[in-house]
């Protein structure tokens, strides 16, 4: 079954670098189609640019039967559309949370892209389980243009503050690179690889969440701070450990004078040969053909190697800056210019 999956991941990465290029692609094990031409046009039509709080309702009826992708900026084409509709499904499927693209031509009366964002998160439904596990981007052109990657529920873990950086920067030339040039479905593409890369890199043992207070919130228990021994612990350590040594070592001398045991030795070494057999091939030279001796394989640690769950080898780890949004439910994200 991990064998099955790692051979989807890797399938589902494939399909999605072939969608970027736009080409006519198939992935086995792809199974998501993109919504009908109905909920396409009616996700395309929302005025969230005017007025998001109003369109919310309607977004959050549009993401219940499928939609993933709100492009009311009109940035893409209907074939770019489709292709990322099942891009972003079979991310969503493969992680377990809802991973979604909104476009806009402005924030809707919004003050900032990250409050859209909450606004569209929460209002619009989005999110798997009680704890609403799920990530946003949002791509705003208006007078001035703005990304902003969203994070809530256990997606904050995964896609920290560095791990969006190598959204943003590195992966596949880096999403800005694609903005900067026009390709939003490229970027929105690689946002959803980026997305699906963390994830199969799992939460690193150095993740934490850090809120507006500067409380750090560590998703794996950290060590113990070392506890300091003053003068006084050492002398009583030193006072016991000599007292407990002298005592005893009249009788053990008298106990392990090793007379028994030296025949009992004796014995086991003669019932060891009689169980061996050997053939003189040169000389005095033997080769043993048959033994009786039997080992017992001791178990190595085995490296994470940065896999799920832990290590720290990945993109991500690190800090996650979490605030508190709507509904008083703390989220992630960070945001850029382009």
């Amino acid at each position: 079954m991990k064998m099955f999956k790692k051979l989807f991941a890797v399938l589902l990465s494939c399909f999605i670098l072939a969608s970027m290029a736009f080409a006519a692609a198939a992935a086995d094990g792809v199974t998501s189609v993109a919504p009908s031409a109905d909920l396409r046009a009616a996700a395309d039509a929302l005025d969230l640019s005017s007025d998001a709080d109003g369109c919310t309702d309607a977004v959050r009826e549009l993401h219940a039967q499928g939609v993933h992708l709100f492009d009311a900026g009109a940035l893409m084409s209907t074939e770019e559309k489709d292709q990322l509709e099942v891009i972003l499904s079979e991310v969503s499927k493969a992680t377990g949370f809802d991973v979604n693209v909104v476009t806009t031509n402005g924030l809707g009366g919004c003050s900032d892209p990250e409050n859209l964002s909450d606004l569209l998160f929460y209002k619009g439904d989005f999110g798997t389980g009680s704890d609403k596990d799920g990530t946003l981007l949002l791509i705003s052109i208006a007078r001035e243009n703005d990304v902003y990657i969203y994070t809530h529920g256990v997606a904050i873990r995964y896609l920290t503050d560095r791990g969006m950086d190598y959204i943003y920067d590195e992966i596949e030339g880096g999403m800005i690179s694609a903005l900067q040039q026009g390709q939003y479905a490229k970027a929105s593409a690689i946002y959803a690889q980026g997305v699906l890369t963390l994830y199969n890199e799992g939460i690193q043992q150095d993740q934490h969440n850090v809120d507006p207070q500067g409380n750090v919130d560590y998703y794996y228990p950290q060590e113990e701070p070392k506890k300091s021994v003053n003068l006084f612990e050492v002398l009583i350590a030193g006072i016991v450990s000599a007292v407990s040594a002298i005592l005893p070592v009249n009788g053990v001398k008298k106990k392990y004078a090793m007379e028994a045991e030296k025949r009992l030795a004796q014995g086991f070494n003669q019932a060891y040969k009689a169980t061996a057999a050997y053939v003189i091939t040169q000389g005095d030279k033997g080769q043993l053909l048959t033994r009786y001796t039997k080992t017992i394989p001791i178990p190595r640690p085995q490296s994470n190697g940065g896999g799920r769950p832990g290590g720290i080898s990945g993109h991500g780890g690190g800090s996650s800056h979490v605030s508190s949004g709507m509904g008083g439910s703390m989220h992630g994200g960070s945001g850029r210019k382009f």
